[in-house]
């Protein structure tokens, strides 16, 4: 019998309540409890309470107690009515219980004999996929590598060397169809794409490294011809220096010569000083000063003349070297018109010309009081060209001249 079947337990007609199974069915009897209820159901459904009086309380209070009372015992009624039933079926699930760990003992290793060649069954299984899917990945790698081939051929800057090893890689590689199996075909097909693509880019490589060889090479002997023509340019440029000096070196001998012969003769003509130890003042030396005005105007008229002729700054310094503060002067004012044409750098430093003289001036003092403004200017240094040395000596003698 299915749970469809299941009929409901039958009522006794009895105005008695039991329970109990007859016949292998179960048999409930409530027949004192559905009399009692039919008796209250005709007395009491519908009826309407005035609960405002005091005998209307009273009377829906007693009802209630009736009803109450009989629902109350129904369910007494039913756990006593049960309470074998549970304990039967405890026995029941306890003997069950009982008998099923005795199959169980049984069941138990022979189940894990099965379930453990199961596992082993699926391990296999795993195993035979796994060495599957590695056959079949490192075959389409081999595929892929062929295309790896033209990857590398197409990098920036590849040589024609190179591509030359690959393609002798390439060459050497077989296909053998029992080995790539259902890839033979594809692997067949990309080999030829990449070994034909690297021939073609190798004879691209060579072409164009042969043409970049040319232009090296023509650049090189461009720029050793280049060199040659710097070099022969040099050696000009020295000889041709090399005859100015010269040139400048005779002409400076000769003025020397001049300049020598002229001061010699002023320093004869000139009066001698008289040899007395009890005379006042400074003892100087040379022609007086009249004099030396006279024959400086007439020596600046021949320079200005010949104004190459004091170009060298060291010539001016040697005429004044010798000379007493008035010749010095008076000589300073006859170079300055030769002087000026200069055109030699700048490189004399103030710091130079004060070790020089012995004493410390600043740049503006040389240039506003002794009236030699520096050339050029390197940073925050002023600078003076060499041949402004014996005009800045002279200007100095003057300027202390001056304030004695």
């Amino acid at each position: 019998m299915d749970a469809t079947t299941i009929e409901r337990p039958a009522v006794a007609e009895e105005v008695i309540d039991r329970a109990e199974v007859r016949d292998g069915k179960p048999l409930v009897r409530y027949g004192a409890t559905e009399a009692a209820l039919a008796a209250l159901r005709q007395q009491y459904q519908g009826v309407q309470y005035d609960l405002t009086t005091t005998s209307g309380d009273k009377a829906a209070r007693a009802a209630r107690l009736q009803l109450v009372t009989l629902r109350t015992g129904l369910e007494k009624r039913r756990k006593e009515f049960k309470a074998p039933a549970i304990e039967f079926g405890k026995l029941i699930d306890a003997e069950a219980a009982r008998i099923t760990t005795e199959i169980m003992a049984l069941e138990n290793p022979i189940d894990a004999q099965i379930k453990a060649d199961e596992q082993r069954r699926a391990e296999e299984r795993a195993a035979r996929e796994k060495a599957e899917a590695e056959r079949k990945a490192k075959l389409q790698a081999g595929v892929d590598g062929m295309a790896g081939f033209i990857r590398q051929a197409q990098q920036p800057g590849m040589t024609a060397a190179r591509l030359a090893s690959g393609i002798s890689v390439l060459e050497g590689l077989t296909f053998p169809a029992e080995q790539w199996q259902e890839y033979h075909a594809a692997a067949v097909k990309a080999h030829a794409e990449a070994l034909d693509y690297l021939r073609t880019a190798h004879a691209g490589a060579v072409e164009r490294e042969a043409e970049a060889a040319r232009l090296a090479a023509e650049r090189a002997e461009l720029e050793r011809q280049r060199e040659a023509q710097r070099q022969e340019q040099a050696r000009i440029d020295a000889e041709a220096a090399r005859l100015k000096d010269a040139e400048m070196e005779r002409e400076a001998a000769e003025h020397r010569a001049m300049e020598a012969e002229r001061l010699a003769a002023l320093t004869a003509d000139a009066p001698k000083p008289q040899d007395d130890d009890t005379m006042d003042g400074p003892v100087t030396t040379g022609a007086p000063a009249g004099l030396l005005q006279d024959d400086c105007a007439g020596l600046s008229k021949a320079l200005a003349s010949k104004p190459d002729a004091m170009a060298n700054a060291r010539e001016a310094a040697q005429m004044i070297n010798g000379l007493t503060a008035a010749e010095t002067l008076a000589t300073a004012s006859v170079s300055g018109l030769v002087l000026e044409s200069d055109s030699t750098p700048a490189t004399l430093k103030l710091g130079d010309i004060n070790a020089r003289m012995g004493v410390t001036m600043t740049a503006d003092f040389v240039a506003t009081a002794l009236g030699m403004p520096w050339r050029d200017t390197a940073k925050a240094a002023k600078l003076w060209r060499e041949s402004d040395w014996p005009l800045i000596k002279a200007a100095l003698v003057k300027h202390v001249e001056g304030l004695l």
